[in-house]
């Protein structure tokens, strides 16, 4: 297989040292929403805080980006939904909960309560959450148990 594109993000953590709190090793993050590519990373020059790039799917070209004062270290998971970033924190055994908002089209960001929105996880260790914009679902998987799900998002 033939790579079709590449590009290089001089701040993007190559070590490890910002991935999110899970304890896996996700540097980087690709979402797909009804806006487009995203691509959501902890900045190595700005202290591990998130990143948000909106991607060219052609170039891999960044078109535009928000830095976040939320640490990638503090964030269990991310999912992009119309241009809002939402990052994700364990709460307690089977529930997670959004801890933070970013919305890229106002610049609004936004640190949640851990009885705002939380949701109920179907094992104890989720590894991925990403959201499908074609059917409006939130797609998860827990490594612990093998569990996969997916949630409606309003």
């Amino acid at each position: 297989m033939a790579l079709v594109a590449e590009n290089h993000l001089n701040d993007v953590d190559h070590g490890g040292r910002c991935g999110y709190g899970w304890g896996g090793y996700t540097n980087t993050d690709f979402a797909v929403d009804e806006f487009g590519l995203w691509l959501v990373y902890g900045n190595v020059t700005d202290n591990c805080n998130l990143v948000i790039a909106k991607i060219n799917p052609d170039t891999l070209n960044v078109q535009n980006s928000w830095s976040t004062t939320i640490r990638s270290r503090s964030v269990w998971n991310t999912f992009m939904k119309c241009g809002v970033l939402y990052a994700t924190s364990y709460y307690s055994g089977s529930y997670m909960y959004i801890r933070y908002t970013y919305d890229t089209n106002t610049g609004k960001q936004e640190t949640l309560p851990s009885n705002r929105i939380q949701f109920w996880q179907p094992g104890t260790y989720n590894t991925m959450l990403d959201y499908n914009p074609r059917d409006g679902l939130l797609y998860y998987a827990d490594v612990s148990f093998g569990y996969i799900g997916t949630f409606p998002v309003v």
